[in-house]
């Protein structure tokens, strides 16, 4: 499981990918209602309650840095 559905999030994704690891995703988790039931490179944007509901092992937390 992802959690972040932004560039960063795209990039594990290709990483993954590449590596015929794709099957390891189970999806992304974002906290922008806007982002929810939406796709990311073909995965599906939860919302993060979702996360009591949905099978996962581990989940990868990016996070992109804000200049102030």
């Amino acid at each position: 499981m992802l959690f972040g559905a932004g560039r960063g999030s795209e990039e594990v994704i290709a990483y993954f990918r590449k590596r015929g690891l794709e099957g390891e995703v189970s999806g992304v988790i974002d906290n922008d209602p806007s982002m929810w039931g939406k796709r990311l490179l073909g995965f599906r944007v939860f919302e993060p309650v979702s996360l009591t509901r949905i099978d996962y092992s581990k989940i990868i937390i990016l996070s992109e840095g804000v200049r102030l």
